[in-house]
């Protein structure tokens, strides 16, 4: 590099390994730049001389971070259950803005709105998707299944993402067997498909909710690690006379216990699964047995879910039947029959003396 400077009869300084170089007044074609001086030198050592080599730079694999991450991946999760994706306005009308405001949270309203329609900041997504449900079925659509993933507001100006759902009609059909209708237990099953995904399992559960816009009795509050983070249910009649299921959680609530899951080896011991079946009042709910199950049941009770629930002929007016399937497993050894009938039996008897419960086919 010195010879080739000196030949073009550019001044130079070196200091450790760093030329400052001058470039000469008559040389009007060469800016100040690097790549210049670069090319006069390379022009004079002889391109076929440079020896090519691969730059090294560090990379890093590109990823979406923060909340874009998990819209996407609950976006993703949901189109492949079967949803739409819309996306509606942020404002919506006063009479709208009432409907749905299971936090209590306080509205804002526009001071110069350009229409009354588009004058409230809304603070939950449904009646946006109501809306959309609306404009569909005036145009005979018959199977709407919807979901939507935006911001919300409150008078605070503090924003929550909102995850939210509206389904209605046929979940599947395909012309020739009996088409599968949305009801409740499907799009709770959305609900825990997309929380089982993000890996929740075990962590969330659904209470009777008290939002007076949704139907009393088809309804919950979605609780995650003991808070509540949205509903699910059938909207009331008085509002939409149609069978039609929403639902909305916050994708925020997600984002804090996203960090705290918590990750276990696949099982190498075979499990044993035991079935059980209680007759109980009407107003026992399967998630309080359930509660109690897994209580007594401890480490060694993997999972446990209800199969069948039964009224009618052979049970009382005021009674039901749930049914229960409990998987038992040992991630150090293979269990025995002998200790899993124990346990089995200490659930008896502890679902028996707190819910007043009568085992069937005792």
């Amino acid at each position: 590099m010195k010879v080739e400077l000196q030949r073009l009869g550019f001044s130079y300084t070196l200091t450790k390994d760093k030329f400052k170089v001058t470039i000469p007044k008559r040389r009007l074609d060469i800016d100040p730049y690097v790549n210049d001086i670069a090319e006069e030198i390379g022009r004079l050592y002889g391109y076929q001389n440079l020896v090519s080599t691969t730059p090294k730079v560090p990379i890093r694999r590109g990823e979406y971070v923060g909340d874009v991450k998990y819209r996407k991946i609950i976006s993703h999760r949901l189109r492949a259950l079967g949803l739409n994706e819309a996306k509606t306005y942020t404002l919506v009308s006063p009479s709208m803005a009432k409907l749905f405001n299971y936090r209590n949270l306080q509205h804002v309203t526009l001071p110069n709105p350009m229409s009354i329609d588009k004058s409230v900041v809304r603070t939950t997504l449904i009646p946006s998707l109501l809306n959309v449900y609306e404009y569909n079925k005036k145009r005979k659509v018959k199977d709407i299944n919807l979901y939507e993933i935006a911001k919300t507001y409150d008078n605070k100006y503090q924003e929550t993402s909102q995850v939210t759902g509206l389904c209605s009609g046929s979940y599947l059909s395909n012309g020739w067997t009996k088409p599968i209708k949305y009801d409740f237990y499907l799009v709770k099953g959305i609900i825990e498909n997309i929380l089982d995904y993000m890996g929740f399992k075990n962590r969330y559960s659904f209470v009777p909710s008290k939002c007076c816009d949704l139907h009393p009795g088809i309804s919950a509050d979605i609780i995650l690690d003991g808070n509540t983070i949205g509903i699910i249910g059938r909207v009331h009649p008085n509002i939409c006379k149609d069978e039609v299921y929403v639902f909305e959680f916050s994708l925020n609530a997600l984002i804090t216990n996203v960090d705290k899951l918590k990750y276990k080896a696949a099982p190498k011991y075979p499990g044993i699964s035991k079935d059980m079946a209680f007759i109980v009042k009407k107003d026992i709910t399967a998630g309080m047995i359930i509660s109690t199950i897994k209580k007594v049941g401890g480490k060694l009770l993997s999972n446990v879910q209800v199969f069948d629930v039964y009224t009618g002929e052979g049970i009382g007016e005021d009674e039901k039947s749930l049914a229960f399937s409990l998987d038992f497993i040992d991630n150090k050894r293979t269990l025995t029959e002998d200790e899993v009938m124990d346990l089995f039996n200490k659930i008896i008897v502890e679902v028996e003396k707190k819910y007043k419960a009568v085992l069937r086919d005792k």
